[in-house]
């Protein structure tokens, strides 16, 4: 969702700076891409041509306003043509009834204050804001010297907003969740501290400064390596993965499972065994294999007898 949505804000950027409206075309498609990966949160890119606006004055808000009804005209225009088939429709239907309406009924709540992620994000911006004021008070003096894009700063800092105070609506909050919004902060940071960074390297350039170079290099190489060690070493979900390593050997790929009724509602285990192991995840049917949560009581039907494994998070079961 992340990418669909940089190329969403690029081409409406493009339409923007160069008056062409057909670039909305492809903004709007990018947007609508967003919202079918991961849902309401991508559509963030529909404010862009109104912070243009807002921070660069540079078009005129009727203008503004067509870009904008653009944008939402092409992205409702491609939902339209999903729903046009009736299993697409039962999707959606599905999706607003259990994952909007859980999230608004406080059904998947993972936080009692609105305010969890905007206490994340600070922490997230807190080292490169810092670092941004190292590098200004490092060339203060010639601070007329280094002029900062201060609209462009504004205009990538009103987007990081517009993709994450909206999910601060509700108190289903995960800090991955600002993982969209994060370029966009970026980006208007590197835009206030560049000229500085810019003139604290050209005023090592003169003295000459061959250490930083070095030492600079140094870190490359050792970042290299730590990552080369970390990787295969999972971050999250340890056991999980475990368990999903051994089941792949005995659940074919492509294959459905029952579930126990508590496990139905845990979507990130619907993910996982859809990304690792190819198998799909039904707590309605029954199934040749069987699996419960390590707390949930055996099945009740007399065909399942338990398959001996080694897991640490579920039980499987398979009809004899």
């Amino acid at each position: 969702m992340g990418f669909l949505d940089m190329c969403a804000v690029y081409f409406v950027l493009l339409a923007c700076r160069r008056l062409q409206i057909w670039w909305l075309v492809a903004g709007g498609v990018f947007t609508f891409l967003a919202f079918f990966s991961k849902g309401f949160q991508g559509l963030f890119p529909l404010a862009v041509p109104l912070l243009y606006w807002v921070c660069f004055r540079s078009i005129p808000f009727s203008k503004a306003m067509l870009y904008t009804l653009a944008i939402i005209f092409v992205t409702l225009g491609c939902i339209g043509i999903l729903l046009i088939d009736p299993a697409a429709r039962h999707f959606f239907a599905m999706y607003l009834e259990r994952r909007l309406g859980g999230t608004f009924n406080h059904l998947q709540d993972t936080t009692s204050s609105h305010f969890y992620l905007l206490y994340k994000l600070m922490l997230e911006l807190l080292v490169p804001i810092g670092l941004g004021l190292v590098f200004w008070l490092l060339t203060f003096r010639q601070e007329k010297r280094f002029q900062p894009d201060v609209k462009a700063a504004l205009f990538f800092f009103t987007i990081g907003l517009s993709a994450s105070l909206p999910l601060m609506i509700t108190l289903e909050q995960r800090p991955f969740y600002l993982a969209t919004s994060l370029p966009y902060f970026v980006l208007a940071i590197s835009l206030m501290t560049f000229p500085f960074v810019d003139g604290f390297i050209d005023h090592l350039k003169s003295k000459n400064f061959t250490l930083l170079n070095y030492v600079l290099a140094g870190l490359v190489v050792v970042s290299c390596v730590v990552v080369s060690l970390q990787a295969g070493k999972p971050k999250r979900e340890h056991a999980l993965l475990e368990d999903l390593a051994l089941l792949r050997n005995v659940i074919p790929a492509r294959s459905t499972v029952s579930i126990s009724p508590d496990i139905e509602p845990w979507w990130s285990y619907h993910a996982y065994f859809k990304r690792y192991n190819s198998v799909s995840l039904d707590g309605k049917n029954k199934h040749l294999f069987y699996l419960r949560s390590i707390e949930s009581p055996a099945p009740s039907d007399t065909c399942y007898a338990q398959v001996d494994l080694p897991l640490k998070k579920m039980v499987l079961y398979k009809c004899e």
